[in-house]
Protein backbone atom coordinates (compact mmCIF):
# COMPACT_ATOMS: atom_id res chain seq x y z
CA UNK A 1 0.00 0.00 0.00
CA UNK A 2 1.59 3.26 -1.13
CA UNK A 3 2.03 6.09 1.33
CA UNK A 4 4.46 8.70 2.60
CA UNK A 5 6.70 7.74 5.52
CA UNK A 6 7.79 10.46 7.95
CA UNK A 7 10.25 9.91 10.79
CA UNK A 8 12.27 11.96 13.26
CA UNK A 9 15.56 10.66 11.92
CA UNK A 10 18.27 13.24 11.31
CA UNK A 11 18.84 12.58 7.64
CA UNK A 12 16.82 11.81 4.53
CA UNK A 13 16.63 8.01 4.37
CA UNK A 14 14.42 5.52 2.55
CA UNK A 15 13.27 2.83 4.94
CA UNK A 16 12.06 0.16 2.60
CA UNK A 17 8.35 -0.16 1.91
CA UNK A 18 6.32 0.77 -1.14
CA UNK A 19 5.97 4.52 -1.59
CA UNK A 20 7.96 7.68 -1.01
CA UNK A 21 9.68 8.34 2.30
CA UNK A 22 10.48 11.61 3.99
CA UNK A 23 12.43 11.97 7.23
CA UNK A 24 12.22 15.16 9.29
CA UNK A 25 15.59 16.56 10.34
CA UNK A 26 15.62 18.34 13.68
CA UNK A 27 11.93 19.13 13.27
CA UNK A 28 10.36 18.03 16.53
CA UNK A 29 8.00 21.03 16.59
CA UNK A 30 6.88 20.32 13.04
CA UNK A 31 6.27 16.65 13.81
CA UNK A 32 4.36 17.54 16.96
CA UNK A 33 2.25 20.01 14.97
CA UNK A 34 1.59 17.28 12.42
CA UNK A 35 0.56 14.94 15.22
CA UNK A 36 -1.88 17.49 16.65
CA UNK A 37 -3.53 17.85 13.25
CA UNK A 38 -4.27 14.13 13.15
CA UNK A 39 -7.26 13.77 15.45
CA UNK A 40 -6.95 10.13 16.44
CA UNK A 41 -3.21 9.67 16.69
CA UNK A 42 -2.66 7.29 19.58
CA UNK A 43 -1.31 8.05 23.03
CA UNK A 44 1.51 5.63 22.22
CA UNK A 45 2.70 7.90 19.41
CA UNK A 46 2.61 11.00 21.62
CA UNK A 47 4.64 9.12 24.22
CA UNK A 48 7.20 8.18 21.55
CA UNK A 49 7.43 11.79 20.35
CA UNK A 50 7.92 13.19 23.83
CA UNK A 51 10.76 10.73 24.39
CA UNK A 52 12.12 11.93 21.03
CA UNK A 53 12.50 8.39 19.72
CA UNK A 54 12.67 7.71 16.01
CA UNK A 55 9.43 6.51 14.47
CA UNK A 56 8.22 5.94 10.93
CA UNK A 57 4.85 7.37 9.93
CA UNK A 58 3.12 6.04 6.83
CA UNK A 59 0.70 8.70 5.61
CA UNK A 60 -1.87 8.13 2.86
CA UNK A 61 -2.43 11.20 0.73
CA UNK A 62 -6.15 12.09 0.99
CA UNK A 63 -6.46 12.79 -2.74
CA UNK A 64 -5.21 9.28 -3.56
CA UNK A 65 -7.35 7.35 -1.07
CA UNK A 66 -10.11 5.22 -2.57
CA UNK A 67 -12.35 2.47 -1.22
CA UNK A 68 -9.86 -0.29 -2.03
CA UNK A 69 -7.01 1.58 -0.39
CA UNK A 70 -9.08 2.23 2.74
CA UNK A 71 -9.90 -1.48 2.95
CA UNK A 72 -6.23 -2.37 2.50
CA UNK A 73 -5.27 0.20 5.15
CA UNK A 74 -7.81 -1.19 7.65
CA UNK A 75 -6.52 -4.73 7.02
CA UNK A 76 -2.92 -3.63 7.58
CA UNK A 77 -3.78 -1.93 10.89
CA UNK A 78 -5.85 -4.92 12.02
CA UNK A 79 -2.98 -7.34 11.38
CA UNK A 80 -0.19 -5.15 12.74
CA UNK A 81 -2.09 -4.70 16.02
CA UNK A 82 -2.16 -8.47 16.45
CA UNK A 83 1.54 -9.21 15.98
CA UNK A 84 4.51 -8.75 18.27
CA UNK A 85 7.80 -10.43 17.43
CA UNK A 86 11.43 -9.31 17.34
CA UNK A 87 11.57 -10.05 13.60
CA UNK A 88 8.37 -8.23 12.66
CA UNK A 89 8.32 -4.42 12.50
CA UNK A 90 6.65 -3.11 15.65
CA UNK A 91 3.32 -1.31 15.35
CA UNK A 92 3.03 1.80 17.56
CA UNK A 93 -0.23 3.45 16.58
CA UNK A 94 -2.55 4.60 13.81
CA UNK A 95 -5.02 7.27 12.82
CA UNK A 96 -8.02 5.59 11.19
CA UNK A 97 -10.43 8.48 10.55
CA UNK A 98 -10.41 9.65 6.90
CA UNK A 99 -8.90 11.70 5.43
CA UNK A 100 -6.06 11.58 8.02
CA UNK A 101 -4.98 7.97 7.57
CA UNK A 102 -1.57 6.96 8.89
CA UNK A 103 0.30 4.08 10.49
CA UNK A 104 3.12 4.60 12.99
CA UNK A 105 5.83 1.97 13.42
CA UNK A 106 9.32 1.72 14.84
CA UNK A 107 11.99 3.29 12.63
CA UNK A 108 14.50 0.87 11.09
CA UNK A 109 17.71 2.84 10.64
CA UNK A 110 19.37 0.39 8.25
CA UNK A 111 16.76 0.76 5.52
CA UNK A 112 15.56 -2.11 3.38
CA UNK A 113 17.52 -5.13 2.21
CA UNK A 114 16.58 -4.15 -1.35
CA UNK A 115 18.12 -0.69 -1.02
CA UNK A 116 21.25 -2.14 0.58
CA UNK A 117 21.75 -4.58 -2.28
CA UNK A 118 20.64 -2.49 -5.25
CA UNK A 119 21.01 1.20 -4.39
CA UNK A 120 24.01 1.01 -2.07
CA UNK A 121 25.50 -1.90 -4.05
CA UNK A 122 26.07 -3.71 -0.77
CA UNK A 123 26.96 -7.37 -0.42
CA UNK A 124 26.27 -9.80 2.41
CA UNK A 125 29.04 -12.22 3.27
CA UNK A 126 27.71 -15.75 3.79
CA UNK A 127 27.53 -15.62 7.64
CA UNK A 128 25.59 -12.33 7.49
CA UNK A 129 23.40 -13.63 4.67
CA UNK A 130 22.48 -16.62 6.81
CA UNK A 131 21.63 -14.30 9.73
CA UNK A 132 19.33 -12.34 7.42
CA UNK A 133 17.65 -15.55 6.21
CA UNK A 134 17.22 -16.79 9.78
CA UNK A 135 15.68 -13.50 10.95
CA UNK A 136 13.25 -13.47 8.03
CA UNK A 137 12.34 -17.12 8.60
CA UNK A 138 11.70 -16.47 12.30
CA UNK A 139 9.39 -13.57 11.49
CA UNK A 140 7.54 -15.53 8.81
CA UNK A 141 7.26 -18.65 10.97
CA UNK A 142 5.66 -16.51 13.68
CA UNK A 143 3.18 -15.01 11.20
CA UNK A 144 2.22 -18.38 9.75
CA UNK A 145 1.88 -19.83 13.25
CA UNK A 146 -0.70 -17.11 13.84
CA UNK A 147 -2.48 -17.80 10.51
CA UNK A 148 -1.21 -14.58 8.92
CA UNK A 149 -0.19 -14.84 5.27
CA UNK A 150 2.03 -11.95 4.17
CA UNK A 151 1.69 -12.42 0.38
CA UNK A 152 4.29 -9.80 -0.54
CA UNK A 153 7.54 -11.08 0.94
CA UNK A 154 10.43 -9.40 -0.90
CA UNK A 155 13.67 -7.57 -0.20
CA UNK A 156 11.96 -4.14 -0.18
CA UNK A 157 9.73 -5.32 2.69
CA UNK A 158 12.63 -6.54 4.82
CA UNK A 159 13.96 -3.74 7.01
CA UNK A 160 17.29 -3.67 8.84
CA UNK A 161 18.50 -2.31 12.14
CA UNK A 162 22.23 -2.15 12.77
CA UNK A 163 24.72 -3.28 10.14
CA UNK A 164 26.49 -6.39 8.95
CA UNK A 165 29.44 -5.81 11.27
CA UNK A 166 27.43 -5.50 14.48
CA UNK A 167 23.98 -6.39 15.79
CA UNK A 168 22.26 -6.80 12.42
CA UNK A 169 18.53 -7.44 12.87
CA UNK A 170 16.11 -7.91 9.98
CA UNK A 171 12.34 -7.53 10.33
CA UNK A 172 9.39 -8.28 8.07
CA UNK A 173 7.33 -5.19 7.18
CA UNK A 174 4.40 -3.95 5.06
CA UNK A 175 1.20 -5.87 5.66
CA UNK A 176 -0.89 -4.00 3.09
CA UNK A 177 -1.87 -7.16 1.19
CA UNK A 178 -1.50 -9.61 4.08
CA UNK A 179 -4.50 -11.70 5.13
CA UNK A 180 -5.59 -13.77 8.10
CA UNK A 181 -6.26 -17.30 6.90
CA UNK A 182 -9.66 -18.69 7.83
CA UNK A 183 -9.95 -22.17 9.32
CA UNK A 184 -11.20 -23.34 5.93
CA UNK A 185 -7.92 -22.16 4.40
CA UNK A 186 -9.80 -19.95 1.91
CA UNK A 187 -7.94 -16.81 0.81
CA UNK A 188 -8.92 -13.95 -1.48
CA UNK A 189 -7.47 -13.86 -5.00
CA UNK A 190 -5.56 -10.60 -4.54
CA UNK A 191 -1.79 -11.04 -4.21
CA UNK A 192 1.31 -8.93 -3.81
CA UNK A 193 3.92 -7.51 -6.16
CA UNK A 194 4.01 -9.48 -9.42
CA UNK A 195 7.76 -10.09 -9.44
CA UNK A 196 7.64 -11.55 -5.92
CA UNK A 197 4.70 -13.95 -6.18
CA UNK A 198 4.67 -17.75 -5.89
CA UNK A 199 8.08 -19.38 -6.56
CA UNK A 200 6.81 -21.55 -9.42
CA UNK A 201 6.19 -18.35 -11.41
CA UNK A 202 9.85 -17.39 -11.75
CA UNK A 203 12.93 -19.55 -11.15
CA UNK A 204 16.09 -17.44 -11.24
CA UNK A 205 19.41 -19.12 -11.92
CA UNK A 206 21.31 -20.06 -8.77
CA UNK A 207 24.94 -18.82 -8.97
CA UNK A 208 27.48 -21.65 -9.34
CA UNK A 209 29.47 -20.53 -6.29
CA UNK A 210 26.43 -20.78 -3.96
CA UNK A 211 26.88 -22.93 -0.86
CA UNK A 212 25.63 -26.40 -2.01
CA UNK A 213 23.27 -26.89 0.93
CA UNK A 214 21.90 -23.38 0.52
CA UNK A 215 21.34 -24.07 -3.18
CA UNK A 216 19.57 -27.31 -2.24
CA UNK A 217 17.32 -25.40 0.16
CA UNK A 218 16.42 -22.93 -2.60
CA UNK A 219 15.47 -25.78 -4.91
CA UNK A 220 13.28 -27.26 -2.16
CA UNK A 221 11.49 -23.94 -1.70
CA UNK A 222 10.87 -23.71 -5.46
CA UNK A 223 9.18 -27.10 -5.77
CA UNK A 224 6.29 -26.98 -8.22
CA UNK A 225 4.08 -28.85 -5.75
CA UNK A 226 3.48 -26.58 -2.70
CA UNK A 227 3.06 -29.67 -0.49
CA UNK A 228 6.70 -30.57 -1.13
CA UNK A 229 8.05 -27.19 -0.03
CA UNK A 230 9.42 -26.86 3.52
CA UNK A 231 7.58 -24.60 5.93
CA UNK A 232 9.47 -21.83 7.72
CA UNK A 233 10.13 -23.95 10.80
CA UNK A 234 11.81 -26.56 8.60
CA UNK A 235 13.70 -23.82 6.77
CA UNK A 236 14.96 -22.52 10.13
CA UNK A 237 16.33 -25.93 11.08
CA UNK A 238 18.20 -26.21 7.78
CA UNK A 239 19.57 -22.66 8.04
CA UNK A 240 20.82 -23.27 11.57
CA UNK A 241 22.58 -26.42 10.41
CA UNK A 242 24.21 -24.61 7.49
CA UNK A 243 25.27 -21.82 9.88
CA UNK A 244 26.98 -24.32 12.18
CA UNK A 245 28.85 -25.88 9.27
CA UNK A 246 29.93 -22.51 7.89
CA UNK A 247 31.10 -21.34 11.34
CA UNK A 248 33.05 -24.56 11.84
CA UNK A 249 34.68 -24.20 8.42
CA UNK A 250 35.66 -20.58 9.10
CA UNK A 251 37.11 -21.53 12.52
CA UNK A 252 39.16 -24.38 11.07
CA UNK A 253 40.31 -22.30 8.10
CA UNK A 254 41.52 -19.50 10.37
CA UNK A 255 43.69 -21.85 12.48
Amino acid sequence: MAGHWIGTYSSVTEIGCKGKYVCLADAFDELLSFAVEIEQLTIALRREILKIEDVAIKVLKPERVNVDMQREFAQEVYIMRKVRHKNVVQFIGACTRPPSLCIVTEFMSGGSVYDFLHKQKGLFKLPALLRVAIDVSKGMAYLHQNNIIHRDLKAANLLMDGNEASNLVVKVADFGVARVKAQSGVMTAETGTYRWMAPEGLRPTIPKNTNPKLAQLLEMCWQQDPAKRPDFFEILEILHQITKEVSSFISNYSL
